[in-house]
């Protein structure tokens, strides 16, 4: 996979473009799917997984934000 720090023969403001385009892109997809899952898990267990599901959301988040830093 190639990063974006890896494109150093682009112009800046269309480097930047692509980049905040791919990121959005990323975390609406992203979004979307912790609301499908959560709404399953509001189906299935009336709300009562709620606080695991959110709790596992943050941790993924987390975890992602670091692979992101230390692995460009």
């Amino acid at each position: 996979m190639m990063s974006l720090s890896n494109m150093v023969k682009i112009e800046l403001l269309l480097k930047w473009s692509v980049a905040l385009i791919a990121g959005g892109g990323i975390a609406g997809w992203i979004k979307g799917i912790g609301a499908r899952t959560r709404l399953i898990s509001s189906a299935a267990t009336v709300g009562l997984t709620n606080p695991v599901v959110s709790t596992a959301e943050a941790g993924a988040a987390v975890v992602v934000s670091l692979l992101a830093w230390f692995i460009p």
